[in-house]
């Protein structure tokens, strides 16, 4: 049996693995999927929360808040290492699984409809004390629901008293700095139980038995919120900053801009011809961390047989691979990549990126694409010409070109994929989870995928 590593999780493009997760029933502590998750997210409410924690922890008016100095008193004045990374992208996954792993233990429907729509509720400043305890609340349920009364680390008092001012400062905070899409309860959620069970890995001096990320995550699971047969774990403490270069040498920084058509300060504009560099994606972590970055990687590559490039943007996982890619390579290990339907405007073509990954991987490189390009799946189907219009037209507008499939050649690339359609008003051309599923069980059966060609 095959164990497999995927270099990263991230936003709506995690979805691709849903009902191979669903099948898992690995227990803790003996897996066959690894997955790191991305640390980069910048944008929306994420970066907001960012600001936020700069504000508490840095500013003088933060260093005054009653909460910092209740962190500070239990860390240690090691606050650094207890700021919570960007877990956006995270968040959107927990709004996927959550209602159906609850669903799967057995819960009432209304139970798992409940966790689901908290993960993915915003609200106005007004109502993020009174959503926040009643969210609190459902979570404290859920783990007695789970029979794991004391996943909040045994209730103690001192982390209730962070959690009110917590919300308090956040309260104030926001209304400092109004905000007017609102407030994600999820990332709010998920930032808190973060710093819980730092802060708590503290006072527990659990340095040798286990990691903040592994209570974290362990968490996370106990209130089935992530699905159990995957281990899960973050680069280092903290959070990540993206870089990159376009053609032109224009430099620029955080994951928000690679997705942009236009960047200020410098001014990039993303047109037909100008890219962004291959080779250029990079991140870099605080200095302190950069070791830990590289070590927590290398431990869980010892683990597995097979590196997984996943579908989805290329600031999601191509830093990583720029980064460790002579690592693997020394370790010998296949890497198999599912590329992504869709080139974002700023992206490379995809000949362009399957000849740099056979440069870093040569010998090592297996791809897995469609059976066909999108367009072409998309035009086959029972369609008005009004429905297939609307899928290209959402498409166009979020700045996204066709990949082009078919100049791909080489004795590495199969042909497995399939796609299914999820609702034209949203540009709703998926992968097939089930197609993936068999592919990636496949995959760790050890299986030869020309057995799976057509």
């Amino acid at each position: 049996m095959s164990k497999l590593l995927i270099l990263a999780l991230s936003g709506h493009a995690s979805a691709v693995w849903d009902k191979f997760f669903q099948g898992l029933n690995v227990t803790d502590g003996n897996y066959e999927v690894f997955a790191f998750q991305s640390q980069w997210d910048d944008g929306g409410h994420t970066g907001y929360l960012l600001e936020y924690y700069e504000w508490l922890f840095h500013s003088q008016s933060g260093r005054d808040q009653t909460i910092y100095r209740l962190i500070s008193n239990i860390a240690g004045g090691d606050l650094e290492n207890v700021i919570p990374p960007p877990l956006g992208d995270l968040k959107s996954q927990v709004s996927r699984w959550a209602g159906k792993l609850w669903e799967k233990s057995g819960y009432r429907r209304n139970e798992a409809e409940k966790i689901r729509n908290l993960f993915a509720s915003k609200v106005s400043t007004d109502e993020v004390k009174i959503k926040m305890n009643e969210s609190f609340s459902v979570l404290n349920n859920l783990a007695k629901l789970s029979r794991k009364p004391n996943a909040f680390f045994e209730n103690d008092e001192r982390y209730f008293n962070i959690l009110s001012e917590f919300i308090e400062s956040y309260v104030r905070y926001s209304r400092l700095n109004p905000r007017d899409q609102g407030h994600s309860i999820g990332n709010l959620l998920l930032s808190f139980l973060y710093l819980h069970s730092q802060l708590y890995h503290k006072v527990k001096n659990l340095a040798d038995k286990t990691t903040p990320h592994n209570l974290f995550f362990g968490l996370l699971k106990n209130l089935a919120l992530i699905p159990r047969g995957v281990y899960q774990e973050l680069l280092c403490n903290g959070g990540i900053r993206l870089y990159g270069s376009d053609q032109l040498k224009n430099k620029f920084s955080g994951e928000s801009n690679f997705d942009e058509v236009s960047i200020k300060n410098p001014a990039i504009n993303f047109h037909e011809g100008n890219r962004v560099e291959l080779s250029s994606y990079s991140f870099e972590t605080r200095m302190d961390q950069t070791l830990t970055c590289e070590t927590t990687f290398s431990t869980i590559l010892d683990k597995v047989d097979i590196v997984i490039i996943p579908p989805g943007s290329l600031s999601n996982w191509m830093p990583l691979v720029n980064k460790f890619h002579k690592l693997i390579l020394r370790k010998n290990l296949k890497v198999v990549w599912f590329p992504n339907a869709f080139c974002h405007i700023s992206e490379a073509d995809i000949l362009d990126q399957y000849e740099y990954l056979q440069s870093l991987f040569k010998g090592q490189l297996i791809v897995i694409r469609p059976k066909q390009n999108v367009y072409t799946f998309l035009r086959s189907q029972n369609l008005t010409d009004q429905e297939k219009e609307s899928y290209e037209l959402s498409y166009f507008n979020e700045h996204k070109r066709e990949a082009n499939f078919d100049l791909l050649k080489g004795d590495n690339i199969f042909n497995l994929i399939d796609y299914t359609l999820q609702g034209s008003n949203h540009g709703g051309i998926k992968y097939d989870q089930n197609c993936i599923a068999k592919i990636v069980k496949y995959l760790i059966q050890g299986g030869e995928l020309t057995d799976l060609s057509d």
